[in-house]
């Protein structure tokens, strides 16, 4: 009932559309910024992951065997 109440409040005045209309584009913004670090994060462990299977590798069945 409450949320009721306040979105025939926020229809009624245009100053709450508004506000709430910045507010999603902030929360887009911070969505888009934490999932592009997330990505970069995600790269960045998947390379390091990728160096060491690869060294790990090399070191067992490459040039390095004994």
């Amino acid at each position: 009932m409450f949320d009721e109440a306040h979105l025939i409040e926020s229809k009624d005045c245009p100053k709450d559309l508004v506000i709430s209309q910045e507010n999603c584009f902030d929360r887009f913004l911070r969505r888009i910024i934490i999932v592009f670090i997330n990505f970069e994060f995600f790269c960045v462990i998947r390379f390091l992951l990728f160096v060491m299977i690869s060294s790990e590798l090399f070191y067992r069945y490459g040039t390095c065997r004994p």
